[in-house]
């Protein structure tokens, strides 16, 4: 009775309500980046996921970028295109000491194996700590280009690391239960621009996956809007029948032709660097021959996170 008397009282207390509430939103204030369509149904029918892209494409528009004369091109590419590939990005003998970590991380068995969607394609995959000395961290993490780069793409002060880890994707049968993702098919990440990174550690290009991007898909136009708005009402509505969100953002044949996406692969030699706004539409590449694809993905998503704006100016 004592349980039931405290759950009433704090039922209709007005104070004990207030406080629930505001717990609840610091606790999502405090989160991490955003979350992409995600709410009831109802909330995705009258709108919320619209209101979601347009307040953030609103204020990104409001922001203003620092863009010197070392990084215009890329951000110009980044701004046209959505995508850029930088050629011979790193010094030789740092990019030898990134590609003899890389190998290290590999034989020393750190690498964790999964089997991205219902493909014949495995992934080995290692987190690496951003904070912790090492050439990864020295010559990617703390780049002053890539962060110079990501900062405009995104206009937000990088005040927190990026996640970064060292991965590998090959052909291979036998492929056990699929990590359903999404990679496979045709998506955008989310609805607001951001940034992610990735060195080729071998030559990558249609035989070995090569990632694929829709160039100019990062714009919010009317059609993307639309997509939006369609996109979140078949993930509210399934999301309890299917496991994979990703296929249900798959944008259907009509949404294609109306925001007129064309896929390009993202070919590059070793120690090219691809830079990609995964507000626009991508996905992995096949694999057509035994070629792994090696790379360090460099992931600034969290920029957009009340973590990131409410850190000191450290980096």
């Amino acid at each position: 009775m004592a349980g039931m008397a405290e759950t009433s009282s704090s039922i209709l207390n007005p104070l004990h309500v207030g406080r629930g509430v505001a717990q609840r939103l610091a606790r999502w204030r405090d989160a991490g980046a955003p979350k992409y369509h995600t709410g009831p149904a109802w909330a995705a029918v009258m709108g919320l996921q619209l209101l979601r892209a347009m307040h953030k494409n609103l204020a990104y528009g409001a922001r203003r970028a620092v863009v010197d004369s070392e990084i215009e091109p890329a951000v110009s590419a980044m701004v046209r295109d959505g995508v850029v590939l930088i050629p011979d990005f790193l010094p030789a003998e740092q990019f030898a000491a990134v590609r003899a970590e890389f190998d290290a991380m590999a034989a020393s068995g750190r690498f964790s194996r999964s089997w991205p969607e219902h493909v014949d394609v495995a992934e080995d995959y290692c987190a690496v700590k951003p904070k912790k000395a090492s050439a990864i961290s020295q010559h990617l993490v703390r780049n002053p280009f890539l962060t110079a780069v990501a900062s405009a793409v995104t206009r937000r002060a990088i005040r927190i690391d990026p996640r970064v880890s060292a991965r590998a994707w090959r052909r291979m049968s036998g492929r056990q239960r699929a990590n359903l993702t999404g990679a496979a098919y045709i998506h955008a990440d989310i609805h607001y621009p951001t940034c992610k990174a990735w060195l080729y550690l071998n030559d990558i290009d249609e035989g070995n996956g090569a990632f694929i991007f829709c160039k100019g898909s990062q714009k919010m136009t009317p059609a993307r809007l639309a997509y939006e708005y369609e996109a979140s009402i078949r993930v509210a509505r399934n999301r309890h029948s299917s496991s994979n969100n990703g296929l249900l953002r798959k944008p259907t044949e009509r949404q294609i032709s109306a925001m007129k996406l064309r896929e390009t692969s993202m070919c590059g030699k070793a120690n090219t660097l691809l830079i990609a706004n995964t507000q626009g539409f991508h996905r992995m590449g096949e694999f057509s021959d035994e070629r792994p694809r090696e790379k360090i993905y460099i992931c600034f998503r969290e920029v957009e996170s009340a973590q990131n704006r409410r850190a000191p100016k450290a980096r």
